[in-house]
């Protein structure tokens, strides 16, 4: 695991954020504090923002133990240390703080280009909180630590090996129907024992939010939880506007697309388990024999773009920030987690020697890229910023990163790489508005049992089909929500994928028409964090912050067109 860098300004290196009754004087110092001049007031400010990112970092660090191993009971028992001790003695010590920031007479002397994200924030923060929803938090913060658990514990016997659920995945990629469909069966068979008790936590997570909802003064979750997560600049009808849009452009060309492998593949039915294998019946890609050669390579692609993010990787990879093997007690999954105070970033992944473990790696790469750009930003609150555009960051490495595919392939393999690198850029956009419909219906009725809202799963099943045929297999797809790790842990994390996907096809289209200054635009947009609105930050990595139909149609249409040359 990697080291905590103590760069501290304001506090002692021996300064331990989980010595609770040390933490607790320091907030309350922080909140009676008395300014006499604006000058004590701006350098109180950045004091809190160093205190708040220490916090984060042990966070994170706990956060990323915990899910890299889900067995560690000593982990397992300091998570539930910070989550039920620490954070909800933060949390109302943390809004009167966000008071005393917005209510001092110094506030308008600040700088707004540098503080206008976080005034808005912290207004928004002090308007949503509620002391009888610190308790809600830390209960929804266990909950997720049961599921993770639950699905880091799964293991799956197969022709008399055990496997992960991502190692057996390898399997769905032979060219052996037969074995596909056993491998199918056999994941489908170990999941069912989790069914039960999957559906429980979930239940009580849903009671649990729109208990949260009411406790705000909301009608509903779904609208709570958009200001909570600070969406200001479109709405939940916008939102429906873009699955109609996905609907209308995006769906026909994958039921095309379908129809096409039905046919290569010489079968009357298409079946779930048909969809990863190579639609010319090729072996498998396989991109790397070891964890080193797949860092290598993408290390290469880096350097290839810019020599900056390839000594950016390298530094992270030398330094343990990244832990990328599938293994048993392993949480599924991947993501990047900011260190704020180590200024570095840590990526999280379950490599199987998958063309998708590349895909993985370089989208986990372009978030790394992005906070390690913005981390210069002074106000460590600005760093990042929200998943509409960290996305961008991430899902625009997935296509610039196409030619530099070489590092891994040759010759026809490499071809087959990036059309499918192309591919699972056009793939995502049906699922992500099904289920980003899904969270607005269920948190729009706050009645709905399982039954219901398993049956709501499989009705969308239906209207978003692609022409993939579940007859015949018991249950069909009325459990797969529950391998949807965003509906446990971070709700309504799902369109922003959509919308930074159209904004990851601007980028790449700059790319290929000027590929020097496309990549100085990208460079560019890193810089930015989260300091200034949507619209902004978009038009930072030369692109625009625009899902209307008259963008979304063009967009697809010219990654159809690419995908189509190969």
């Amino acid at each position: 695991m990697f080291k905590t860098v103590k760069n501290r300004s304001y506090y002692p290196n021996d300064f331990n954020v989980l010595d609770i009754d040390l933490l607790k004087k320091e907030l309350n110092s922080l909140q009676q504090f008395e300014f006499t001049s604006f000058d004590e007031y701006e350098k109180w400010i950045y004091k809190v923002d160093e205190l708040m990112a220490i916090c984060e970092e042990e966070y994170a660090r706990c956060y990323a133990e915990s899910t890299c191993d889900t067995e560690n009971k000593d982990i397992q028992e300091k998570f539930h240390f910070i989550s039920n001790e620490i954070f909800p003695m933060i949390a109302p010590l943390s809004n009167e703080i966000d008071k005393k920031f917005i209510n001092s007479k110094y506030l308008s002397k600040l700088n707004k280009n540098e503080f206008q994200i976080k005034i808005r924030d912290n207004k928004n923060s002090i308007e949503l909180f509620r002391k009888e929803n610190v308790v809600i938090d830390t209960e929804l913060m266990n909950l997720n630590q049961e599921y993770q658990k639950t699905m880091g514990s799964i293991m799956i016997k197969f022709e008399g090996k055990e496997y992960t659920p991502q190692q057996l995945d390898k399997f769905l990629l032979d060219n052996n129907r037969e074995l596909r469909e056993n491998v199918f069966y056999a994941q489908r068979k170990r999941f069912k024992k989790e069914h039960n008790k999957i559906s429980e936590i979930f239940i009580k997570m849903f009671n649990l939010r729109n208990k949260a909802a009411k406790n705000a003064g909301y009608d509903n979750y779904r609208d709570f939880r958009l200001k909570e997560l600070g969406i200001f600049d479109y709405t939940a009808e916008d939102c429906y506007g873009l699955h109609k849009s996905i609907k209308e452009f995006v769906l026909p060309l994958k039921k095309d697309m379908s129809e096409e492998r039905k046919k290569k593949l010489d079968l009357d039915k298409l079946r779930p388990w048909d969809m990863q294998v190579d639609i010319d019946q090729k072996p498998p890609l396989k991109p790397y024999k070891t964890t080193k050669d797949l860092v290598d390579g993408v290390a290469n692609i880096f350097y290839d773009l810019k020599p900056l993010f390839g000594d950016n990787l390298k530094y992270l990879n030398e330094n343990n920030f990244f832990d990328l093997d599938s293994r048993k007690g392993k949480a599924p999954g991947g993501y990047m987690m900011p260190l704020k105070e180590t200024g570095a970033a840590f990526i999280f992944m379950n490599g199987a020697n998958k063309h998708d473990d590349v895909i993985t790696m370089l989208h986990e790469g372009g978030h790394a890229l992005h906070f390690l750009q913005s981390k210069k930003l002074k106000l460590k609150q600005n760093q990042m910023g929200p998943s509409e555009i960290s996305e961008v960051a991430s899902m625009s490495m997935e296509l610039l990163g196409i030619e530099g595919l070489k590092y891994f392939y040759k010759g026809d393999d490499l071809n087959r790489a990036k059309k499918n690198n192309l591919e699972r850029m056009l793939d995502p956009f049906p699922p992500i508005a099904k289920c980003d419909s899904f969270q607005h219906f269920i948190y729009t009725n706050s009645d709905l049992s399982i039954d219901d809202i398993c049956d709501h799963w499989e009705q969308l099943n239906d209207e978003w089909s692609t022409g993939i045929d579940w007859g015949g297999i018991e249950d069909k797809t009325r459990f797969g929500w529950q391998h949807v790790g965003h509906f446990f842990f971070s709700p309504f994390y799902m369109l922003d994928y959509a919308i930074a996907g159209l904004g990851a096809l601007q980028v790449y289209k700059n790319y290929l028409e000027n590929k020097n200054e496309g990549i100085n635009q990208y460079f560019n947009g890193l810089h930015y964090g989260g300091s200034k609105p949507l619209p902004e930050l978009f038009n930072q990595f030369g692109i625009k912050f625009d899902f209307s139909p008259k963008s979304v149609e063009p967009l697809i249409k010219s990654l159809y067109k690419e995908y189509s040359k190969y």
